[in-house]
């Protein structure tokens, strides 16, 4: 089953403050490069996306929930003492499998369209 994950805010301002403050990084100007597109444009693209990121994230007002469910019961899939990812575990109420994914919130999908607040919208 799949659940949400929200990043963390001091990560994004973090990110947005070393944008600002002193541009690209070197793998940013060499991803700018490889996609063709100018280093200021990239830039410019970079703090529209972290500044829509956080303002999205702060928007939210509900949990972590079940894409399926809806529960916001749900755990994180982080093993706090190691910080690695878990690959599954069973959703206690209703029984699903959460799984890894490298997917986040204002990604294209054909699947499912889901809400500031985790909830379906279209699809599925």
């Amino acid at each position: 089953m799949p659940g949400e994950w929200l990043d963390n805010e001091d990560e994004i301002v973090f990110v947005l403050q070393r944008l600002e403050n002193t541009g690209l990084d070197e793998d940013e100007k060499t991803l700018a490069d490889f996609k063709g597109i100018s280093h200021s444009a990239y830039l410019i693209d970079q703090l529209y996306y972290w500044r829509r990121k956080l303002q999205w994230l702060r928007d939210r007002k509900s949990l972590p929930r079940c894409l399926t469910c809806g529960s916001d019961e749900v755990m994180s899939l982080i093993a706090p003492a190691y910080e690695l990812p878990l690959q599954s575990f069973q959703h206690p109420n209703c029984g699903g499998t959460f799984r890894t994914a490298e997917d986040f919130h204002g990604m294209q999908t054909l699947n499912e369209v889901i809400d500031s607040e985790g909830f379906i919208v279209a699809g599925g």
